[in-house]
């Protein structure tokens, strides 16, 4: 009877501490992830509460953080339907440079900054650089003390080598510079140079800039050298959540860059003693998984033997001396069957264990555990897409949770054409649906974007709405678009990614009073730290070579074919006009004489400049007349002793008798003078050009599907030659999140 009392009491409490709707959930859907300053950026946000797929929240926040994590732009929009929408209008005063958009709900500020949605937006000047160059590395990864070959190629705009071109290059580590040099291309515009790396073990990023000019055409691009001492994360899932002392746990693993990349590696696993007790290995994204018992007091780890030249050890978590292991032990279309056991039989323990999928709750046990049991959920017609165990003690402590994505057909969004089945889907041809997985039509909200995929390309791996329900905070790990359309569904790598995941319901938190404010302490966990700040740089240094120049179709064909668009905007530099060319000679201190040489001939006789006739000329008796700030100065050339080059505005020249005539009537030429006194620089300050190039060619935040028939979609016909990238994101009227992607 007892007993029987004190698991109603755990149902009681348990009950309660779900009974209110907590762990808010938001994502935003922004139109691109490429803009300049002034333009503006289309968001959509979807929120929702992961146990009631619902939300309270009557307020969205968004707030713009610039490289330094300081706030560029705020702005907040009401909530209707969980659904917000807007947009924020750039200043024109950033920089370029890669910022971060963090979106927040007034359901959230009692909880973690962890909880708020953030994404990377990049913002660059919308001039293309005269001078495009693309470095490639011999190797994949270098050792300290190794040399890596750089292999560089310059090319002007419309694709034509940079021939025999200068170019200075420099290696830094953390930032500090270590090694620099001078170089030519040939007269393909490539050239190939040796960088070493460092022999310190210190670790810390190595970089390459390249800068190149000339005349008024110039070109940089950075690349970041792979080798050991580079920054790696690795992260560690115990299956249920914890490392449990004499239990055999399965453990997975993920790795990354300093950049968020995967980093596949191979490594070797260390007892507290540093002896070999297994090996392991990811796969391409950088994940896997291995199965270990934990001895008492011991102290794992891991080194990664491969790559090279890795020193730094990664620490498994700290295996708790007494705990409770869940392990999903069989799955079928009817059932999953789980594993609880316990390390310390002695004392028994009553547990709570909850099944949810889907925001609902399928299955409730109430357990006496002693050494260990089995429990059998079943998952036939559940309407989620994953089903989440979490056991919780009579004290209300959380001691195991486990999510398993059940890979079950879902909902998915059918891009067509208008003109009906068969046809080939063209831009102005689209209609759209979502059918169920048994063929039916469901009705849905979505965000729609189409923009141009080679000035906005998808540089930051951030995650679709799908991977983002699914996955929460590392959905990161599998490519955009993973699930909507997987090249072969991999069940050991996504289950993987679930072993430590909860279960899409979240305990509910005790409002308390907070000294700091919400968007404060944002500010504090979003603001870069040193090694954050110096991959930021490095992400301004090298995004167009990087993701730009590489795009397809490749830049040079991709300005050749809308080389009148872009002229008629501003964003290409014109050709070096011979005004610009006496500007820049003046700019670095040419000798006047030099400079009216440059634009005519002439020969220097008497103090007196002759043209093209020289002296005696019956014609022109005399030498050419200087004419400066519009006043006549004489034939002798003493005259230009009283200025400087750094004093001169625009020189010109001329035998026009038409002209020469408005002085005198036997001078054998003009040269046209007007100082930076007479004709001050009117556009100083205001060289920024003006940013009117959108790739953004259709946004719709609100469109509604509606089982009964497709939605046809009225895409403007585009201007630019360019390949278009589509993006869905969206929920179906049950509450399933979907995405797709299309290129046109």
């Amino acid at each position: 009877m007892k007993s029987l009392q004190i698991l109603f009491f755990l149902f009681t409490a348990f009950t309660g501490l779900f009974s209110q709707t907590s762990g808010e959930r938001v994502f935003i859907h922004t139109d691109r992830k490429v803009y300049a300053s002034s333009d503006t950026v289309h968001f959509k946000a979807y929120l929702n509460n992961p146990t009631t797929r619902a939300s309270k929240s009557n307020r969205l926040f968004l707030c713009l953080l610039d490289p330094a994590g300081k706030p560029a732009v705020d702005f907040n929009s009401p909530v209707e339907k969980y659904q917000a929408a807007g947009a924020l209008v750039l200043p024109d005063s950033l920089t370029e440079g890669e910022y971060r958009l963090v979106a927040y709900t007034d359901q959230m500020e009692d909880g973690s900054p962890r909880d708020a949605w953030s994404g990377k937006l990049f913002i660059r000047e919308n001039v293309f650089p005269g001078l495009l160059i693309s470095l490639k590395l011999d190797a994949k990864w270098y050792v300290p003390g190794e040399s890596a070959q750089l292999s560089i190629q310059i090319i002007y705009q419309d694709g034509k080598p940079f021939s025999d071109g200068q170019f200075a290059y420099l290696a830094c580590k953390n930032g500090v510079p270590y090694q620099n040099g001078i170089s030519k291309t040939d007269q393909n515009g490539n050239d190939s140079f040796l960088v070493r790396i460092p022999g310190s073990q210190e670790e810390g990023l190595i970089t390459v800039a390249v800068n190149t000019q000339f005349d008024k055409l110039s070109g940089s691009a950075s690349i970041l050298i792979p080798a050991g001492g580079m920054p790696v994360t690795l992260d560690f899932f115990p299956e249920g959540g914890f490392l449990v002392e004499k239990l055999n746990s399965k453990i997975a693993f993920r790795a990354s860059d300093c950049e968020g990349n995967p980093f596949p590696f191979e490594g070797v696993i260390l007892n507290s003693k540093n002896i070999p007790v297994d090996n392991i290995k990811s796969s391409d994204l950088g994940i896997g998984c291995f199965s270990i018992t934990a001895k008492a007091l011991d102290s794992l780890k891991v080194k990664i033997t491969k790559p090279a030249g890795i020193d730094k050890i990664f620490f498994l978590p700290k295996i708790q001396n007494k705990g409770v292991q869940l392990k999903l032990a069989k799955r079928n279309a009817e059932s999953l069957d789980f594993i609880i056991r316990s390390n310390d039989p002695a004392k028994g323990l009553q547990l709570l264990a909850k099944a949810i999928s889907g925001g609902q709750t399928i299955s409730t046990f109430t357990l006496d555990l002693v050494d260990s049991l089995s429990i059998q959920v079943p998952i036939v017609g559940i309407s989620g897409e994953s089903v989440g165990i979490i056991l919780i003690r009579n004290d209300g402590q959380v001691v195991a949770q486990r999510t398993v994505w059940l890979g079950q057909p879902s909902p998915g969004i059918i891009i067509g054409s208008e003109s009906g089945k068969g046809k080939k889907v063209e831009l102005n041809n689209v209609c759209l649906a979502i059918m169920s997985p048994g063929g039916n039509p469901l009705a849905g909200t979505f965000s729609i974007s189409v923009y141009d995929a080679v000035m906005s390309p998808e540089w930051n791996r951030e995650p679709d709405i799908r991977s983002w329900s699914l996955l929460g905070l590392i959905a990161n790990a599998l490519p955009p678009g993973y699930f909507s359309d997987p090249p072969a569904v991999d069940w050991d790598l996504i289950d993987n990614l679930m072993l430590s995941l909860v279960p899409d319901i979240t305990l509910n938190r005790t409002p308390t009073a907070l000294v700091e404010s919400f968007r404060n302490r944002l500010l504090k966990y979003f603001k870069p730290g040193p090694l954050e700040s110096l991959v930021l740089q490095f992400h301004k240094d090298r995004f167009f070579n990087e993701y730009l120049l590489s795009a397809k179709p490749n830049l040079p064909s991709f300005i050749k074919n809308n080389q009148k668009y872009f002229q008629e905007l501003g964003v290409l530099p014109g050709k070096l006009t011979p005004d610009d060319r006496i500007r820049q000679q003046l700019e670095i201190g040419v000798p006047i004489l030099s400079i009216i040489r440059s634009i005519k001939p002439y020969t220097l006789t008497d103090n007196q400049i002759y043209f093209s006739k020289g002296k005696n000329s019956l014609e022109y008796p005399k030498g050419a007349l200087f004419i400066i700030d519009g006043a006549e100065k004489g034939y002798k050339v003493d005259v230009l002793s009283y200025f400087s080059p750094f004093d001169i505005a625009t020189i010109k020249v001329t035998e026009k008798i038409s002209d020469i005539l408005k002085y005198s009537a036997d001078a054998g030429g003009l040269v046209l003078i007007t100082t930076k006194k007479a004709q001050p620089d009117s556009g100083a300050g205001s060289s920024k050009p003006k940013n009117l190039f959108n790739p953004t060619l259709f946004w719709s935040p609100l469109t509604e599907t509606k089982s009964s028939a497709p939605v046809n979609l009225s895409i403007p016909r585009p201007v630019l030659k360019t390949t278009w990238r589509m993006i869905i994101q969206g929920v179906d009227e049950k509450g399933n999140f979907l995405e797709s992607r299309l290129l046109f």
